[in-house]
């Protein structure tokens, strides 16, 4: 696949959003039928054109998957393959309809920071239109609009 023209321009990027298992089964439901241990293991084993990184999406979700703790597994999961991985550290966009809250800046830029010490390449994507709930993961109706077809 590396080989292929096409897909040598294709970026893949996976929403991972926790270290382990239970905490990503408790922010994705759909973790339940994608153990994680055989996601990061197929996340390690994909192949690559030269140059390429995958990119591990993180939302940074207050109390739940924000904690040193969390930051250090993921650091222990990423460093042994740091060349192949990049983080996205994307902190939560607070939603009406959803009980999560944004970590304080103080905590994300801690996330990062040990990350970065792992030397793990780790950016911080801030998202615009939070205010009028127009960021990404917050544009969703605040009622059930019916269809019409």
């Amino acid at each position: 696949m590396a080989q292929d023209p096409v897909l040598r321009s294709v970026n893949l990027a996976i929403s991972l959003n926790a270290p382990n298992q239970e905490i990503r089964e408790e922010i994705m439901p759909i973790a339940r039928s994608n153990p994680f241990d055989e996601l990061w293991e197929l996340l390690v084993n994909y192949p690559l054109p030269e140059g390429r990184k995958i990119t591990l999406e993180y939302v940074l979700i207050k109390d739940i998957n924000d904690s040193e703790e969390c930051a250090y597994q993921l650091a222990k999961l990423v460093k042994p393959h740091r060349k192949r991985f990049k983080v996205n550290l994307i902190p939560f966009n607070p939603s009406p309809i959803l009980p999560y809250e944004r970590p304080e800046e103080e905590r994300i830029f801690k996330f990062q920071k040990i990350l970065l010490n792992h030397s793990i390449i780790a950016t911080i994507r801030w998202s615009k239109g939070q205010k009028v709930f127009g960021a990404c993961g917050q544009l969703r109706a605040k009622r059930e609009i019916p269809l019409i077809g």
